[in-house]
């Protein structure tokens, strides 16, 4: 009745022999930048939306937050430079001086998205057009 085996100890794999010359079916694989299910790049306008029937705002958030990510960019003044967010350093003489912190760059988006639930007054909008019975409506709001 007693384990034999130690208690730190990983169990030997069991191997088979090596085969070769059998073509084995393609796995389908999803990989970082790959097209989402949601049809994101449809909502060419802001104030477009697309309606969600099946989930709630909270799953959709991840989605959400992911494409609002691929449409961030840097921010530039005038002159085309990236801008910072700023330091200020107080120098010995009281003097303070704004330097830019270059591993915090300032972002906007070329587009932005948010999930908003809806509510019954949304509902009634909404009745008569595909996106009815939808729970979530995702609208593009930049």
């Amino acid at each position: 009745m007693a384990n034999t085996a130690k208690r730190n100890e990983a169990p030997t794999p069991a191997l088979t022999e090596v085969v070769t010359g059998i073509q084995l079916p393609e796995v389908a694989r999803r990989r970082a930048g790959s097209v989402s299910i949601y049809p994101f790049d449809s909502l060419t306008e802001v104030g477009s939306f697309f309606g969600v029937k099946n989930k709630d705002k909270r799953s959709l958030s991840s989605v959400v937050s992911n494409q609002n990510k691929k449409y961030r960019v840097h921010a530039t003044d005038a002159g085309g430079q990236p801008m910072y967010k700023t330091n200020t350093i107080t120098a010995p003489d009281g003097s303070k001086t704004d330097v830019p912190d270059t591993s915090k760059p300032i972002y906007t988006h070329s587009r932005k998205f948010e999930a908003r639930e809806v509510d019954t007054e949304t509902a009634k909008v909404l009745k008569g057009t595909p996106a009815e019975g939808s729970k979530v409506l995702i609208v593009r709001i930049a």
